[in-house]
């Protein structure tokens, strides 16, 4: 579980040691969602599934560094930022 047990301000603060230090990364977690203003961009996967249903859906989201959009196209596999090399 990411960040299990400590407060937003401190996972504010790992989250600019992530982005200070290039690091890539993967997190878990049923609340927590990575949107920090310290991050410039975020690909999102939320897992959904339903009562009754053998299945998983996969709901796709990104954040640019100040806006959390759903991702309608499954073929978009990173958000678009401003220093973005094209």
């Amino acid at each position: 579980e990411a960040f299990a047990g400590i407060d937003d301000e401190a996972r504010a603060s790992c989250m600019a040691l992530i982005r200070e230090f290039d690091l890539d990364f993967v997190m878990t977690s049923e609340r927590e969602w990575g949107c920090y203003p310290a991050l410039p961009g975020l690909s999102i996967c939320q897992l959904v599934r339903r009562e009754g249903m053998d299945a998983v859906y996969v709901s796709r989201w990104s954040w640019d560094g100040r806006v959390r959009c759903e991702e309608p196209d499954p073929a978009r596999r990173f958000p678009e930022t401003a220093t973005s090399e094209r």
